[in-house]
């Protein structure tokens, strides 16, 4: 080819050099560097809003504001010989194995989390007791509520003086003081921690000092081994101001890369772990406060308008009764969720739009809300029962520090005047802070003086409430929680067990004693206790049901649902054969009762000849299974010429009871009818209704609710239902009867009653429970009764006197305190 022709063609163009891809580290290095930018070191190394001053002074009137609290509880603790309360009292014997002191072995160490254990046992130790231990270690926990309340304030607000207006107005505040009438005290001590890692998670993030994040780490880990709602609160809080720091680029990246942040992280898990992964391979039983039982769900979602308690929608929702607004538990929920998605879409509004305008302390105490409002909502869309009674002592200190916050914006406003600077980056503040020194007199501004008139009205203000209603509500908490088992009496009564030289166990007739005869004694108590719907571990659920058996029951057959028991074998107490109850939400109630009485056989086709009458014919043979899960209990009465074998039975996995009834022979008679009568076994209203010639409803009043049972004859006929006294309610009764066409050596009438409805928070509460077995179990050979009233003082007096030979072993005009022998008799 020509070279002319060579040199016409048109170029080429030049093929680029292939760009080679970032590595995967260094698009880490990249993503971290946008979410994580690296920013100067702050200039101050403290982490507040404002230079320090004179920090002593005010820290100083913040313990003498707490001592003043711990003052007025201490007075009216003094009430009453018992400290008011009961939880105290558990939280009293749990503490003895972490010092050295006697223990029951009911308390098992580390079945509680453990943080506050070994400070209650000291304080035991140092005030010569656990009465003055009780009372030394609630007037400590009120003190150091104040001082780490403060300590909040002051890293979250300008001004110290607004911090001490927040902590006197969470002691003013005359129903979060409840905490320790009712002695919650491993909250209260979470709660000193909780208030501890926010006021150093917002020093951290303002200064990224190694010392804060390591006070955050700690203060976190002892609050999460404190109290299990505690530590769901602070972690959701935690994450959440996570997320919210990341969205808005303020996350320090020291927590990661600083020795502080990854061996704090560090430990906090293993620590975290340590126990919670370590009590469950132990098989420890721990509280369950999300427990997924129909007891829970059901009475906890009612009680869930009580998380809005602090916000006292309920006080004006009544103020404007007739207007249709209600604080019912489905608007609650609805509020609670509309909150939630406000806050969140603020944060994404201010995001994109103004993001200075967002400040630390802004997303913690929106995160504390997140975390209250989004645990709430996790319990009822999941189904679990969560006291949220007790969120709303998350929430009082909240409100209070939320106006705090709108206080100190407002006199800061009044100090000093709002000064623009030059924003260096999207996280410098909008406004200057505070000048060193607003109250210097050489200012002849007028604002401090409009500052110090508004504390002074707060200030008469705080004082007018403290004696309007915290006192007075004070009071009144300290009455109410030492109603029962906390007089002179029970103390005597407990001393008189402690120096007793019999070993053994103390069963009480009455839950109002809680743990306290356990606290006083270093002896296991069982007691007569009504599950409900904070009851938080499978073993105390089953140990207030079988205890509240134990009452007035010797043999109890049952499948959880519906139970028929036997009251007693002597010949005063032997009347039902048996007590048909039920249970709601795993509170028994009686229903129906067959008295022996109510049985009869004939030759003829009318059963006329009765098979027992009380004061006269001995109790039947009963025979017990000797398999405990088998819910069958056989009655045999002997008559000449015949016996009448009564075979009761509480198939597992229903909720029915069958009876049956058999004449049978020994050959020298026949029988022609057979005849039985159900009646009423509660005083509540009562009403049947026949539904056809074999089947009947029976409806129960009780206080758990009311419920309808069906009777249904797998072999004989109605032949009366007498409907309950329009007037009184009772009287009502179901009256059936089977009929041979001839004399016959074997004659049945069975029936079973079907009781839809019923629950129970325990699946373990089935088979045949005799009460002499369970005290030899548990080992008791005391009873204390109340004697408050009869139910749990004079009838069970008698009943154990007689049943089980019980003999008075202390006595006084409120309790008596029964010795009962090693054996109690078959069964």
């Amino acid at each position: 080819m020509p070279r002319e022709a060579v040199a016409a063609e048109p170029a080429r163009d030049a093929v680029d050099a292939p760009v080679a891809r970032p590595s995967v580290r260094t698009r880490l290095r990249r993503i971290s560097a946008y979410w994580f930018p690296k920013r100067p070191v702050p200039a101050r190394a403290d982490g507040l809003l404002v230079p320090p001053g004179r920090e002593r002074w005010g820290y100083l009137v913040a313990v003498l504001l707490a001592l003043a609290a711990a003052a007025l509880y201490e007075h009216f603790s003094l009430v009453a010989p018992v400290p008011p309360g009961g939880d105290e009292g558990s939280w009293l014997v749990l503490s003895y194995p972490y010092v050295g002191l006697p223990f029951p072995t009911q308390a098992v160490p580390w079945t509680y989390p453990p943080a506050s254990m070994p400070f209650l046992g000291l304080s035991v130790i140092a005030a010569g007791g656990p009465l003055g231990g009780a009372r030394l270690f609630a007037g400590l926990l009120i003190v150091g509520l104040g001082v780490s309340l403060y300590e909040m304030g002051r890293s979250l607000f300008q001004l110290r003086t607004v911090a001490l207006v927040v902590e006197a107005t969470l002691f003013v505040q005359p129903d979060f003081q409840q905490l320790y009438y009712f002695g919650s005290f491993p909250n209260m001590f979470g709660l000193i921690f909780f208030f501890l890692a926010i006021a150093y998670a917002a020093r951290f993030v303002r200064s990224r000092r190694d010392r804060y994040l390591a006070l955050f780490w700690v203060s976190m880990t002892i609050a999460v081994l404190a109290h299990e709602l505690v530590a769901v609160f602070l972690l959701g809080l935690v994450l959440t101001t996570a997320v919210l720091l990341l969205l808005y680029q303020r996350l320090p990246r020291e927590l990661f890369v600083r020795p502080a942040g990854y061996l704090g992280l560090a430990g906090f898990g293993a620590a975290t772990l340590a126990y919670y992964e370590g009590t469950r391979l132990a098989k420890t039983a721990t509280p369950n406060y999300t427990t997924t039982a129909s007891l829970a769900q059901t009475m906890s979602r009612q009680l869930f308008p009580t998380v809005l308690k602090p916000f006292y929608l309920q006080n004006f929702s009544s103020t404007v009764n007739g207007s249709g607004f209600a604080v019912t538990p489905i608007w609650s929920l609805e509020l609670v969720l509309v909150v939630v998605g406000l806050l969140l879409g603020v944060f994404l509004f201010v995001r994109w739009a103004r993001p200075r305008l967002v400040e630390v302390r802004h997303i913690l105490l929106a995160a504390w809300l997140i975390s209250v409002f989004g645990v709430a909502i996790a319990c009822w869309v999941l189904g679990l029962g969560a006291d949220y009674r007790r969120f709303a002592y998350f929430l009082y200190p909240l409100t209070i520090v939320s106006a705090g916050l709108g206080l100190d914006l407002f006199l800061s406003w009044l100090l000093t005047p709002p000064l623009p600077v030059v924003a260096v980056n999207d996280s410098a503040p909008l406004f200057r802070g505070l000048r060193p020194g607003p109250w210097s007199p050489r200012d002849p501004s007028p604002r401090p003086r409009a500052v110090a008139f508004v504390l002074i009205v707060l200030t008469l203000l705080l004082l007018t409430s403290t004696l309007a209603y915290t006192v007075p509500q004070a009071s009144s908490y300290a009455k109410f929680f030492t109603a029962t088992g906390h007089d002179g009496q029970f103390v005597s009564a407990m001393q008189a067990i402690s120096a007793s030289t019999v070993s053994g166990a103390i069963y009480s007739s009455t839950e109002s004693v809680d743990r306290w005869p356990a606290t006083l004694t270093a002896r296991n108590v069982f007691e007569a206790r009504a599950p409900t719907g904070f009851t938080y571990t499978p073993s105390q659920l089953l140990g207030d049901e079988e205890a509240n058996l134990a009452l007035s029951y010797r043999y109890t057959v049952t499948n959880g649902h519906v139970a028929a028991s036997i009251p007693g074998v002597t010949p005063a107490y032997f009347n039902a054969s048996p007590v048909m109850s039920i249970y709601l939400y795993g509170v028994l109630y009686q229903v129906l009762s067959l008295t022996p009485q109510n049985i009869f056989v004939g030759l003829g086709t009318n059963a006329t000849t009765s098979i027992f009458t009380k004061g006269v014919t001995p109790a039947p043979q009963i025979t017990l299974p000797t398999d405990p899960t088998n819910a069958t209990l056989t009655l045999t009465y002997p008559e000449p010429g015949y016996e009448v074998v009564e075979q009761v039975a509480t198939p597992p996995g229903t909720d029915q009871l069958s009876i049956t009834l058999s004449a049978i022979s020994n050959g020298s008679v026949a029988f022609g009818a057979l005849r039985t009568k159900l009646t009423s076994a509660t005083g509540s209203f009562s009403n049947a209704t026949a539904l056809g010639p074999t089947g009947f409803s029976w409806f129960t009043n009780t206080t758990g609710g009311n419920v309808t049972s069906f009777g249904n004859l797998t072999s004989g006929a109605l032949t009366a239902v007498v409907p309950a006294n329009a007037t009184t309610g009772r009287g009502t009764s179901v009256s059936m009867q089977v009929n041979a066409t001839i004399p016959v050596p074997v004659l049945s009438l069975s029936f079973t009653i079907a009781a839809p409805g019923t629950s129970n928070p325990t699946s373990q509460m089935s088979g045949f429970f005799s009460t002499p077995a369970l005290f030899e179990t548990w080992g008791v050979r005391f009873a204390l009764l109340s004697l408050a009233n009869s139910n749990t003082g004079s009838a069970p007096k008698a009943f154990y006197m007689n049943e089980y030979g019980g003999t008075v072993f202390w006595s006084g005009t409120l309790w008596v305190v029964l010795l009962l022998p090693v054996v109690l008799g078959p069964g």
